[in-house]
């Protein structure tokens, strides 16, 4: 899974609880935000790498604004996916 990143096992508790639930069939929305340098995209490789590991899609996009990639997120989710 790469790297781990360092002082994050709170929030990397909170994602891991996400994906757990996701894979069970609860659906979830995790945005990663802050500023430059602070780890978002280690974090999201580590949930990346554990959660395709366990066999849960995951669907992650960057922009300047949290909804930029809804319509590309939405249009990827496979159909039987969303009557869950």
């Amino acid at each position: 899974m790469g790297i781990r990143p360092v002082g994050r096992a709170r929030e990397l508790a909170t994602l891991t609880r996400a994906a757990t639930g996701a894979a069970a069939g609860a659906g979830a929305v995790l945005v990663i935000s802050g500023e430059a340098g602070i780890g978002k995209t280690t974090m999201l490789a580590h949930l990346t790498g554990s959660a395709t590991a366990a066999g849960i899609p995951v669907l992650a996009g960057r922009g300047d604004t949290v909804f930029a990639h809804w319509p590309e997120f939405l249009s990827a989710l496979p159909l039987g996916l969303t009557g869950r």
